[in-house]
């Protein structure tokens, strides 16, 4: 039998060695409660204190993190490649990988850490509204017993849109642009003077432009809005 289709083949398993938050945001190094980063090991499921060293083998494992749905569980501990790969969570069409960073690294003296991994995209739109990291030695990286998979428990991904060091200016500017976006059209209607009045009405487009000053989006990647040169055509989609 294929000792990768199955885990009952081997003791061996990978790890995390990390207590995660419950929620996490995306674009953020991903780190544990403690602010450490990712660190996986491989265990003996027999003996959860033993730290087997792979020195037996021609090259020590490449392990690779992936993104699972958060409802993915088995209460006996024991699952197939073919289950754990079932769960695994493709990013949305258009969409970046879900992970991104650097996501592969090889086992060195039983243990790993992934310092520089982040979410790209929230988990609202899972099933059960939560993601798992999940742990795989990558297929055909090393030729010895099926190491099983881990997986996180499940968490939160939000967006950390507004988390930066202006939250409450950025709300206010990402409101006032999507109020823009959404009533465009209707700031074309109001152009002409009130009648039976002397008093001249500049332009909604225009007053807009001139109160918008254009240091409030200066904030960084994070905080910029694609408004159209001089409010002279139509918006872009807002991001």
């Amino acid at each position: 039998m294929d000792p990768e289709a199955t885990g009952s083949s081997s003791n061996l398993k990978l790890d995390f060695n990390n207590r995660f938050p419950e929620t996490i945001y995306t674009l953020t190094n991903i780190e544990d409660i403690n602010h450490d980063p990712l660190q996986i090991i491989v265990a003996d499921a027999n003996n959860v204190d033993a730290r087997p060293l792979l020195t037996n083998y021609l090259r020590s494992p490449k392990v690779e993190l992936l993104v699972l749905e958060g409802d993915f569980d088995s209460k006996d501990g024991n699952w197939s490649n073919q289950e754990f790969e079932r769960k695994m969570v493709n990013p949305r069409p258009g969409k970046r990988p879900l992970l991104v960073g650097e996501t592969t690294a090889y086992l060195s003296d039983g243990s790993v850490a992934f310092p520089k991994v982040l979410f790209t995209d929230n988990s609202s739109w899972d099933k059960s509204g939560k993601f798992r990291i999940g742990a795989r030695v990558v297929p055909g990286s090393y030729e010895g017993p099926r190491i099983k998979e881990a997986f996180t428990e499940p968490f939160r991904v939000k967006d950390r849109r507004g988390r930066g060091k202006t939250p409450i200016l950025f709300d206010l500017v990402k409101h006032l642009a999507r109020e823009a976006y959404e009533n465009w059209d209707r700031m074309e209607e109001y152009h002409e003077p009130p009648p039976n009045t002397d008093i001249p009405l500049q332009p909604n487009a225009e007053m807009a432009q001139s109160a918008m000053d254009s240091s409030l989006f200066d904030f960084g990647q994070d905080c910029y809005f694609p408004f159209p040169s001089s409010f002279g055509g139509p918006m872009d989609p807002l991001p």
